[in-house]
């Protein structure tokens, strides 16, 4: 009972499990990955009890393994692509490893102990395809923040045509409307992917030109060609993000393109302090912040306004919304102290939190601020 591999194609298979496995866990069997061979196709798998990847990889022979998955990533790590590397069954529970010129072996541990079975979510009930990107390019807008846990992930907000995916930190907001489409007619509801499983979606499923989705409400499972990725759902209701996101009927405030307007920015906030000023007096647009030696700085902006206004907010913020939706924007708004809602012509959606009030008045020279 033996496996035969291409190098580069197992290395391919252990660079996708480093984000899964566990290498310095209690659970000596998190430690190590499942190299098997079901229906004459060979997977790699690997879990730490919250995801659980399969990885197809091409073969000859057939077995099954239980490998410590730190020792056999540093052996394929130093072969060529095209060496050959056999992994076979070795006496007193081991499992040996031969390449071209040398060989190693390493204490095995029984499948029985594998936690792997429980990962099967079946028929799901509800199943939608989506891009890598729609999960992806929300990863800026996730919350660390351990105190309110369910932001620390992507919402998949699944209505009854379609859905749509957010992310939020409470004071940025990525929306994309159509981020998925439906594949049947299962429930409706939201449903929390962790960052963990985001950051491994955005990293390794960046060629795959659509996800296959099947969602229960307790674990979603991402598949394509390439792998298949299971991961429980964060465990919580998330808020009602409708309430802060600025209706599309908003009055226009601004016309803009986001990539020039984002270099002012960063100009303005190489110079300035944390919060700036972007005001229209009816005659020009003119950003301003406080500098490090206190003194005022401004820059004219360009683009098409509407109206008077006096904004502040921080410019990390409103250049993360701006980034997100890319291109010709338009910026909308209730009024002063009233989220900002920058939108272009496709279906993405960024909405930025002014700052406190007084922010940028507290940050300027005291004969400026009066």
């Amino acid at each position: 009972m033996s496996l035969t591999f291409l190098a580069g194609e197992l290395r391919k298979a252990l660079i996708a499990c480093r984000g899964v496995v566990e290498t310095h866990s209690t659970i000596p069997v998190l430690t190590c990955i499942v190299i098997r061979t079901v229906d004459d196709q060979t997977y790699v798998e690997a879990t730490d009890l919250d995801l659980y990847l399969r990885w197809p990889v091409a073969s000859t022979g057939s077995g099954c393994f239980v490998v410590p998955f730190a020792p056999l990533a540093k052996i394929v790590r130093h072969l060529s692509d095209g060496e050959m590397i056999r992994i076979g069954a070795a006496p007193d529970n081991r499992v040996r490893i031969d390449m071209t010129d040398a060989r190693a072996s390493f204490l095995s541990l029984p499948i029985a102990d594998w936690p792997g079975s429980g990962w099967d979510i079946g028929k799901a009930p509800l199943n939608l395809t989506m891009p890598p990107s729609s999960l992806a390019d929300l990863i800026p807008f996730i919350s660390t923040e351990e105190t309110r846990y369910y932001l620390n992930g992507v919402c998949i907000d699944v209505g009854m045509e379609t859905a749509r995916t957010v992310a939020t930190n409470g004071h940025t907001l990525g929306m994309i409307v159509g981020a998925a489409d439906r594949v049947d007619d299962g429930d409706c509801g939201q449903f929390i992917v962790p960052r963990r499983a985001v950051n491994w979606i955005a990293a390794h499923a960046k060629g795959a030109n659509a996800l296959d989705v099947a969602l229960t409400f307790a674990k979603v499972q991402f598949k394509t060609a390439g792998f298949e990725l299971t991961s429980k759902l964060i465990d919580g209701k998330y808020p009602d993000y409708n309430r802060v996101v600025p209706a599309a009927d908003t009055p226009p405030l601004l016309e803009i393109d986001a990539g020039a307007f984002n270099r002012k920015l960063a100009r303005l906030e190489a110079f300035g302090k944390r919060y700036c000023g972007l005001s229209y007096d009816g005659s020009r647009l003119v950003g301003s912040a406080s500098g490090m030696d206190n003194e005022l700085i401004s820059i004219a902006f360009g683009g098409k306004t509407h109206r008077r206004f006096d904004l502040q907010f921080q410019s990390c913020l409103l250049m993360q919304g701006l980034a997100f939706v890319g291109g010709q924007v338009v910026v909308k708004t209730g009024g002063d102290g009233h989220p900002l809602r920058i939108e272009g012509d496709g279906s993405r959606i960024g909405v930025v939190m002014p700052a406190r009030a007084g922010a940028l008045k507290h940050d300027l020279p005291q004969d400026i601020a009066a």
